[in-house]
């Protein structure tokens, strides 16, 4: 969960690798599915997923998961379905982006 931090927007950096396949990202409750499979791109700290438009006056929640809604026999058992597509996601960083975006360490 996002701290009200006066962000407007969100981007989340990952790797993109052979391995990477199908992966979502929830934002409030919203699915948002990818498939990196057609990438070609063997590389890490790309943006895999940009949202703007947030309000920056609330708290919002943000979650990556290594599951696709439309592929969602792609973790059977730890193995990569018929269609040989795995799910697959990696985070490297989330930056926020706005004028008085910061967090706080409350730890």
């Amino acid at each position: 969960m996002l701290p009200n931090t006066g962000a407007s927007a969100a981007v989340l950096y990952g790797a993109l690798y052979e391995d990477t396949h199908d992966y979502s990202v929830v934002l409030d409750g919203h699915t948002f599915n990818f498939d990196a499979s057609a990438s070609g791109w063997d590389v890490g700290a790309v943006p895999i997923f940009i949202e703007s438009n947030l309000d920056p006056n609330v708290q919002h929640t943000i979650t990556l998961r290594n599951f696709n809604e439309n592929n969602p026999n792609c973790l059977d058992n730890g193995t990569r379905n018929k269609d040989k597509r795995g799910c697959c996601a990696s985070l490297d960083a989330l930056q926020l982006i706005g004028s008085a975006a910061f967090l706080r360490n409350d730890r």
